[in-house]
């Protein structure tokens, strides 16, 4: 039954972008009123907490507009395997680790272009700003985001195949963060995020990979103080960089292995072969008979694109 709900045919490449579309706008329209508050960690948090919640509640009010089942578009129901829980925890700083060099590298070209990215976040002095950043920072995304985008989303783009359909929602992902400093490991992460979606038949993994993932980031800084040293260009960082990258593929790669393992649903099993997974042979129900290319997904995301490098030249001429 849960197989038959997670693949609503009812669910379009359109109703994906406008829940989105709908959400982001609600969220830049309240969010005007933010400019009225005492510039500082207030106004920080009170843009995220509008985004998400924007994000978390206007698509559920816009599928129900439209007759559509909550719960057929997003994978909420199943009983999660303890193991493959345990299992997110090496799959998140896997990835954290890999793709560091990744995202400090993209960072590097930026800079020598003239641009310098950065991401605002919330102060953590004191335990109250503490856990209003945590609640912002990552509890909120990782619910709000999962259950648009690996959610709504990633439903709604089945019909382009699975492989396709885990790029583009990683790539909508990545790009609808608006910061060229966070797309490469966004659009990364992104893509195992829906992996292990449709793998499990379940979104609450991806939620807690999410949340962990937003809780490194926002801490590690703190915790390991010699991190933020590896954003200065030179051999002895590069070097740094390159063995967390092998040292995070390998952790990542064994973690994902034994998830798909525990976890994948048994009409998605591929004798033992995760990357299989996302075949034609293996999963026909996300291989539908529509294979155009759709003017909503085209249109989107150009427009997400003209918005990243308009954000990034923003942020140039405020140099």
């Amino acid at each position: 039954m849960r197989k038959e709900n997670y693949q609503n045919p009812t669910l379009t490449p359109k109703d994906g972008v406008l829940a989105y579309v709908i959400a982001l706008s609600v969220s830049l329209i309240v969010g005007t009123l933010i400019v009225f508050l005492p510039e500082g960690n207030a106004q920080t948090l009170a843009n995220y907490f509008v985004t998400q919640l924007g994000f978390l509640i206007v698509p559920f009010l816009y599928l129900k507009s439209r007759s559509i089942s909550y719960l057929d578009a997003v994978p909420l129901k199943g009983k999660l395997n303890p193991i493959a829980l345990i299992l997110i925890i090496p799959i998140t700083i896997g990835a954290f680790l890999q793709n560091t060099i990744l995202s400090v590298a993209f960072n590097w070209l930026l800079e020598a272009i003239g641009i310098t990215p950065t991401v605002n976040l919330p102060s953590t002095d004191g335990a109250l700003n503490t856990l209003l950043a945590v609640i912002a920072i990552c509890i909120l995304p990782a619910l709000a985001e999962e259950l648009l985008f690996r959610g709504i989303i990633l439903s709604s783009l089945k019909s382009k195949g699975l492989m396709t359909s885990c790029l583009l929602s990683a790539v909508i992902f990545a790009l609808s963060h608006f910061n060229p400093a966070q797309f490469v490991h966004q659009a990364i992460l992104g893509f195992i995020l829906a992996y292990i979606t449709v793998a499990s038949g379940s979104i609450w993994y991806g939620i807690v990979m999410h949340l962990l993932n937003n809780l490194i980031a926002l801490f590690v800084g703190m915790i390991i103080p010699a991190y933020n040293d590896l954003a200065v260009l030179n051999s002895q960082n590069l070097i740094i960089l390159i063995v967390m990258c092998l040292v995070g593929v390998v952790i990542l790669t064994l973690s994902l292995v034994a998830f798909y393992k525990v976890a994948t649903q048994p009409h998605l099993k591929t004798h033992g072969n995760p990357l299989k997974l996302l075949s034609k042979k293996s999963a026909p129900e996300w291989w539908a008979s529509d294979k155009s290319r759709s003017p909503w997904i085209i249109g989107f995301i150009i427009f997400m694109v003209a918005m990243s490098i308009l954000t990034a030249l923003t942020q140039y001429l405020m140099l």
